[in-house]
């Protein structure tokens, strides 16, 4: 958009400079806790993929391609193509990208390399609003169903705060120079063709997602056969005085966010495409699909049944806490998908009740603990398997607690703290030499590490 030097639109604010963000950060976006990724990549979400895909399936299509537009960390394309793999489905999952670093990042990951290597993941570098470079994803084979992924990508494309006015005008808002918020009539180019605003109180105010109104046309030129847009929503923005709320103050956390896109008034925008939605979406989540280039009614209807079938991530987060909540319900947590994200969050209470737990439920809970290392996606800010040595530890299960303490440095890198506790394991086991192999290790990355270089002086 155009910045004069008296008017600056909200999608030239540094605010709005998601792309920037991500393009400066990298995997670090994922690391700081700016970005909620969790909900949105874990294992409940990728169980609603599959069984998209899996429903896509039943309309005559002999495949299924996954393409992630914005895939990030990668972690939501790894956990859907494992779930498609074991399930014996024929779907093939692709990775992408506006940054080539990414790209090349997810090449080289640990779990990522063997499926690309095996054919059940690709990775590309695309540009979404670019139907040239969304052809080289999007092209169509012979009878293969496509269904896109969009939840991340459309967070980086510009969004425009909209007024629209008593008389039906329509204006956009910014910052003058002095940096109050002000309006200006907004150009006709602002809005793709066939674009309506939804209908609200007048006058009124919302942040509309401009970018991912063109991606949508970008998709659309560059499959001609019908395909499905799945999004999760991270709490949808609807007509409100959205300078003077939270929203916006919000939005420049650290430069990182803009608004998250508001896909409820996206696809009112862009009907009358089908449109079909999770029955268990709150204002915090929802799950919604978006049909492209003539999608069927039946298609949609087979969709909607999936979506309906599928855990909803949000009720699966929720579930978790509550198992979690003190006192420690152990056959309840037991009961729940052994994942990263819920040992993550169990750990701190399982460290303080486990030690208390029959011998059984130590064992149970172990089994627990160990499927949710094997299962988790490797993503620099979570060292799922140091928790998972501390929880072990704990329980007294030592060779267990070695064991992930010894697969933390593998997957995440030495650090001091893994290579302590391995040697507090060892030492219990009655191996003292192994011990203090780690105890000198330990002191090596951190020299000033006291316990460490107490423990390795009476050994």
């Amino acid at each position: 958009m155009p910045v004069t030097s008296t008017f600056t639109p909200f999608s030239a604010a540094r605010a709005a400079q998601q792309a920037a963000f991500y393009a400066a950060q990298g995997s670090r976006a994922f690391g700081a806790h700016a970005v909620p990724w969790r909900l949105s990549t874990g294992w409940a979400m990728a169980e609603v993929v599959a069984r998209a895909a899996q429903s896509l399936l039943g309309g005559g299509a002999t495949s299924v391609r996954v393409v992630d537009l914005g895939a990030g960390t990668g972690r939501l394309g790894f956990h859907a193509a494992v779930l498609l793999a074991s399930r014996r489905l024929p779907a093939h999952v692709v990775l992408t990208e506006t940054a080539q670093s990414t790209v090349d990042a997810w090449r080289v990951h640990p779990q990522l390399a063997p499926l690309l290597e095996d054919g059940l993941l690709a990775a590309r570098r695309v540009d979404v609003l670019d139907s040239h470079s969304l052809e080289s994803v999007l092209e169509p084979k012979p009878d293969e169903a496509l269904l896109l992924v969009g939840t991340y990508l459309f967070d980086t494309l510009p969004h425009e705060l909209i007024e629209r006015r008593v008389d039906g005008s329509v204006w956009r808002g910014g910052e003058d120079a002095s940096g109050t918020l002000s309006f200006e009539p907004a150009p006709d180019e602002l809005f793709p063709p066939g674009v309506v605003l939804p209908s609200g109180p007048q006058p009124a105010r919302c942040f509309v997602p401009t970018g991912a109104l063109a991606a949508v046309a970008a998709i659309e030129q560059a499959r001609a056969a019908p395909c499905w847009l799945l999004v999760a929503d991270k709490g949808p923005l609807t007509w409100v005085d959205a300078w003077e709320t939270d929203a916006l103050r919000w939005v420049s956390h650290e430069g990182a966010w803009s608004v998250a896109v508001n896909f409820p008034l996206l696809f009112d925008a862009l009907r009358p495409r089908p449109f079909v939605t999770a029955p268990e979406n709150v204002a915090d989540f929802s799950v919604h699909a978006l049909g492209l280039g003539g999608a069927s009614p039946a298609d949609a209807a087979r969709l909607a049944a999936a979506l309906a079938d599928a855990p909803h991530p949000l009720t699966a987060h929720r579930q978790l806490l509550e198992a979690i909540a003190p006192p420690l319900d152990v056959d309840r947590l037991l009961s729940l998908q052994p994942t990263g994200d819920a040992l993550m969050n169990a750990a701190e209470l399982l460290r303080a009740e486990g030690p208390g737990l029959s011998s059984d439920a130590r064992v149970g809970l172990a089994r627990w603990v160990l499927t949710a290392v094997e299962s988790s996606f490797v993503v620099p800010s979570d060292d799922v398997c140091f928790h998972a040595g501390a929880v072990l530890q704990r329980l007294g299960l030592l060779e267990p607690a070695a064991w992930a303490y010894q697969q933390s440095v593998e997957r995440y890198g030495a650090h001091a703290s893994a290579h302590f506790n391995l040697a507090l394991c060892l030492l219990d086991l009655g191996r003292p030499e192994a011990a203090r192999g780690e105890l000198q290790t330990a002191l090596a990355l951190d020299p000033r590490h006291r316990r460490a270089a107490e423990l390795l002086q009476s050994l």
